[in-house]
């Protein structure tokens, strides 16, 4: 792990990692996202690179990095229909977000598992993990992505009722 980050006498180093591990989160979900709608092999050998990283900052870094890693872990079973596996790393991704304060990603943990339990059919359980994504967004202050999240929704609920 020590050859993994190189260390300057350099103030600007850690923010370097910083925005690499957030440039690699996004890209890295990304990825899974383009692989479920193309099945093109090369989103998923995007999205193991991404999450390689992000596994060797979890290791030295659990607080700012864990949920992150649950997440894509979670993204990458979804792929691979692996729904138990998903379930659980969905769970893992909201509840260490939450543990660790980071209330925007526990809102996107919450709405990715909503289109989860949504492409599995159990709509039910997909409203309620979409509202909750909702309401943290709002907390977090991204009102216009709440009210879109919401809105989505309603919509998608709407049209699929008998």
């Amino acid at each position: 792990v020590e050859n993994y980050f190189i260390y300057k006498d350099s103030a600007n180093t850690w923010s370097l990692v910083y925005a690499d591990s957030a440039r690699a989160f996004i890209s890295g979900l990304a990825a899974y996202w383009m692989f479920r709608k193309t099945k093109d092999p090369k989103w998923t050998h995007k999205a193991s690179k991404s999450k390689f990283m992000m596994k060797k900052w979890a290791e030295v870094n659990e607080w700012n990095f864990q949920n992150k890693l649950y997440l894509m872990e979670a993204e990458e079973a979804f792929c691979y229909d692996d729904t138990v596996s998903a379930k659980t790393l969905y769970e893992k991704a909201i509840t260490s977000a939450r543990e660790h304060r980071f209330i925007n990603e526990e809102a996107l943990s919450y709405e990715l598992a909503g289109y989860f339990f949504l492409k599995m059919g159990q709509k039910d359980v997909s409203v309620n993990y979409f509202l909750q994504a909702h309401e943290k967004y709002h907390n977090w202050g991204a009102i216009a992505k709440a009210n879109s999240l919401y809105e989505f929704t309603m919509s998608s609920m709407c049209a699929s009722s008998p």
